[in-house]
């Protein structure tokens, strides 16, 4: 049996639609992996208040992991197009092999679950990143981006 792992950007999504799109695919658990999520730029996404919303909307637990982010230095590079999107792949996943990224939840307790991040795209997000070094690690893991 394949264990599904979902992700999601929250940019330019309404509290409807991303709602929505987590119930419409039972979502059972959001691990937050941005690296700031408790800015004002968050909006209803805000950590704590996104916490709250997930239990109280749709009883989703919620997770942060902060181990699932890249470095502030690696996201500025990239916001600043000081490095190409294939350089910030290539440190992020050095940084999650560092990390041990696969040790921090097993293959099952990912299904059903959804990366969250601020990126509408992922293929521009590090969120493809942290997906592509799972799918190497665990062998019934598909991925499914909403």
């Amino acid at each position: 049996m394949k264990n599904i792992l979902y992700t999601i950007g929250s940019n330019r999504k309404s509290a409807r639609e991303l709602f929505d799109l987590l119930k419409e695919y039972y979502i059972e658990k959001i691990i937050d992996i941005r690296l700031s999520n408790t800015n004002q730029l968050a909006g209803f996404t805000k950590k704590n208040d996104f916490k709250y919303f997930l239990k109280e909307i749709a009883d989703i637990k919620y997770i942060y992991e902060k181990d699932f982010a890249p470095t502030k230095e690696l996201m500025v590079a990239k916001r600043e197009k000081k490095i190409t999107m294939s350089e910030f792949e290539s440190e992020f996943s050095k940084i999650l092999e560092q990390r041990r990224a696969e040790n921090i939840f097993k293959e099952s307790e990912l299904n059903r679950a959804c990366l969250l991040c601020n990126e509408e795209n992922a293929s521009e997000c590090h969120r493809r990143v942290i997906t592509n070094y799972l799918k190497k690690k665990y062998i019934k893991l598909e991925i499914v981006d909403l």
